[in-house]
Order: structure tokens, then C-alpha cells, then sequence
């Protein structure tokens, strides 16, 4: 009580102290933390309704207090007693606030662009399915030859069958008529022509397939851009990518090759004709054109390749920071908020601890060693500075710890300056 309040006759309370930068800026800090907390973790936090809002609350009103606690402890606590010589509080500080501050960016970061790696996830395996498509596709328009190759062969082998009734073309026996020769030949020609009809269908069933495979992705690219819940995207994506591959699986069946490579082989195998030697070889010659024209044709043939991408799995925490580079001005400002904010004051005060402490006391500086200072009497001799250092008694380092003025060696022919 002061004499004014003495006079007066009544008695008021003191003024506190009031709230120092530093706790405003931490708390503030803290604030901005936990509104961006609030914010991503829905995007983390599986469900709908009330709970998620109840969770993203609790969970972000826990993280404010406990930044908060820390960092004001590591500031106020841990870095007087850092300064003070206890080595042991400034790492438990620095850790202390490393920790909670990486804890709170990987929940913001992760939920303020989780949506938005789910999309680009999305996007990059249409990329990649549009690529594998028009590969596989134009793979499969390199069997569009086969029809023609095999129209040919059938044509050649009725062409052939059909004088060899009439006129016993290739026997060369008697004028016509269905012998042995035309026998082999109707033999050939019957499986030419199944296998032609189904290259046929086979063709109608790829171009088809090729329309419908361009026509589903297609719609994979409009529903990726679509804006719909995520979920709802996701599961109508994956049965647009289920329906491309069997798309695909069907075109790479469309042509049956491997029933070609065996009606090659037996085209090339020849004819074994009882007692019609001239003609078997006439009619092995032929064939085996027939067969080595067909395996031509299936050498061409794309083989199966590998299979399509698979369709991307449910985004994770994880893969959010794969894609922090896109990301990179949320990372920073994230960062600043939780780590660089809080570090930055923690390393400030211990700053302004040891300046205060180096102002009220400067350090001693260190006595030369003996042996030092024996070499150096021995290269320059004994100076008076060095004299009047040495009349001083052991622990008395007033001339020395005036501005951290060190003893010099005389320079030989000049006097000091300074000195008389």
C-alpha cells in the first residue's frame, strides 16, 4: 500500500503482469493450428454425421492444449535452464516441440490435400489406362491381315479342289472326278474354310471390342472429372476399369491364333497319297505355300502383354506425402504454423538469455597455457604487459578481461604504443 492509498482510504489491487509476445504469439499459434487441424481431419476420420464432427473437435481442441503446454514450457522452462549450462532441458525442449509440431503437420498436411491426392491418383491411372489402351489397340489392328490371308487360301484351295474334279488338274490322271488328290484337297479346303469364318468373327468381334474399349474410357475420363463424392467416384471408376479389362481380355481372344499355328503346322506337315507319288509332292507343294504364308501372318500377331495398371488402391496418410512437391506452398505454411513458429521463439529466448547473461557477466578468457606461454618468452621474450600479468595473483584476470584484451609480444625496435 502507497501513501496515495493511504490518504485516499482505499486500498487497489495491483496491476499484473501482462501477457508477453512470446505466449501471444504461441498461443496464437496454437489457434491457427487447431482450425486448420479441425479442418482436415473429416478428410482422415472415416464416417458421417455427428461423430465425425464430435472426433474432428475433441482431437483438435486436445492438439491446441497440448502445443500450447509444450511449447510454453519449452519457452519458459527449458530455455533458462539451457542457458544456464543444463544441456539436457534444451534437448528435451527442441524434442518435445519436434515432436508435437510433426505431429499436427502430418494431421493437417494429410488432411487438407487428401481429397485432392484421391484425384490425382485417379487421374494418373486414366493416364496410364489411355496409354495401355491405345497400345493394346493398335496391337490389334496388326491382326486385320489375317482375313484377306485367309480368304486368299481358302479361294486358292477351291480354285484347286474344283479342277481337279473337272480336269484332274493336279493328278493328272483321267479328266476329273473325286479321287484320292480331290480328297485331300476337300479335306483342307473344309477346314480352311471353318477357320477363315471364325477369323471373320473374330475381326467383327475386335472392331467391336476396340469401339466399346475407347467408348468406356471415355466415360472413366468424364466420371473422374465429375464433382461427386469421392466414394461414389471411386466405385463407379472401378467398375469402368472392371468392364475395360474384360473389354481387353476379349479382344485378345477375338482371333483365334492358336488355331491358326496349328492349321499351319498341318499345312506344312503335306500329303501322304497311296501310289500317287507326283501328286503328294504336287499337292505338299501347296500346301505348305499355304501353311508357311499362315505362319508368316501369326509371327505378326502381337502377343499378349502385360496386363493393364491396376486400378489405384484407397489413398492413404502415407501417400500424401509422395505428392508434397504439388503441394508444396500448404507444406510450408503447415510447417511455419507447427515447427518453424514455436523453434524460432524457443531459439530466440535462449538468445536473449545468453546475451543478458553475457552483459551482466563476460566470460573469462582462458589463461595461455604453460607451455604456450614458455614458447612464446622464448621467441619474443618477456614483455611488460607479460610482467604485469604475471605480478598479478592467481585468479586476478583484471587486465585481461577488459574488452578481452590479450597480452601482445613487443616488436623488436619500435616501442608499444600507447606506452611511455
Amino acid at each position: 500500500m502507497n501513501e496515495a492509498q493511504k490518504t485516499n482510504g482505499c486500498i487497489r489491487r495491483e496491476a499484473g503482469t501482462g501477457f508477453s509476445f512470446a505466449n501471444m504469439m504461441l498461443l496464437l499459434a496454437c489457434l491457427l493450428s487447431g482450425g486448420m487441424v479441425s479442418l482436415a481431419l473429416p478428410h482422415l476420420i472415416t464416417g458421417s454425421g455427428v461423430m465425425v464432427a464430435v472426433k474432428s473437435v475433441l482431437l483438435a481442441t486436445s492438439g491446441v492444449i497440448v502445443s500450447y503446454a509444450v511449447n510454453r514450457f519449452a519457452v519458459e522452462r527449458g530455455a533458462p535452464l539451457t542457458d544456464k549450462g543444463y544441456r539436457l532441458a534444451g534437448v528435451v525442449s527442441v524434442l518435445s516441440i519436434a515432436t508435437v509440431g510433426l505431429g499436427l503437420f502430418s494431421a493437417t498436411y494429410a488432411g487438407l490435400v487428401f481429397k485432392d491426392v484421391e484425384q490425382l491418383s485417379i487421374e494418373a491411372h486414366g493416364e496410364a489406362l489411355s496409354g495401355f489402351v491405345s497400345d493394346r489397340s493398335a496391337a490389334a489392328a496388326q491382326s486385320a491381315g489375317v482375313v484377306p490371308a485367309m480368304k486368299t487360301i481358302v479361294s486358292d484351295l477351291a480354285d484347286k479342289h474344283a479342277c481337279e474334279l473337272s480336269a484332274s488338274c493336279i493328278s493328272g490322271r483321267g479328266s476329273g472326278g473325286n479321287g484320292p488328290v480331290a480328297r485331300v484337297l476337300s479335306e483342307k479346303l473344309g477346314k480352311a474354310e471353318a477357320l477363315a469364318q471364325q477369323v471373320e468373327r473374330g475381326e467383327a468381334l475386335r472392331r467391336q471390342q476396340i469401339e466399346r474399349i475407347a467408348a468406356l474410357h471415355g466415360e472413366y475420363q468424364k466420371t473422374a472429372s465429375d464433382d461427386l463424392p469421392m466414394e461414389d467416384k471411386r466405385q463407379a471408376l472401378r467398375g469402368i476399369d472392371l468392364n475395360i479389362r474384360q473389354a481387353l481380355a476379349d479382344l485378345d481372344t477375338a482371333i483365334p491364333v492358336a488355331l491358326l499355328a496349328a492349321y499351319a503346322e498341318e499345312l506344312k506337315g503335306g500329303a501322304e497319297i497311296e501310289g500317287r507319288l507326283d501328286a503328294a509332292r504336287k499337292v505338299t507343294g501347296i500346301l505348305r505355300q499355304h501353311g508357311q504364308a499362315i505362319t508368316d501372318i501369326v509371327r505378326k500377331l502381337p502377343e499378349q502383354g502385360a496386363p493393364a495398371p491396376a486400378f489405384p488402391k484407397q489413398t492413404g496418410v502415407s501417400d500424401t506425402f509422395a505428392h508434397m512437391g504439388h503441394f508444396l506452398p500448404i507444406v510450408l505454411i503447415t510447417a511455419a504454423v507447427e515447427l518453424v513458429l514455436p523453434i524460432s521463439l524457443w531459439i530466440y529466448t535462449l538468445i536473449a538469455l545468453r546475451w543478458a547473461s553475457y552483459r551482466q557477466a563476460p566470460p573469462v578468457p582462458r589463461r595461455p597455457h604453460p607451455e604456450d606461454e614458455a614458447l612464446r618468452q622464448l621467441l619474443w621474450g618477456s614483455g611488460e604487459t607479460t610482467d604485469r600479468n604475471q605480478a598479478l595473483p592467481h585468479g586476478d584476470h583484471r587486465l585481461e578481461g577488459r574488452g578481452h584484451q590479450r597480452s601482445l609480444p613487443p616488436t623488436y625496435g619500435h616501442r608499444p604504443r600507447g606506452r611511455r
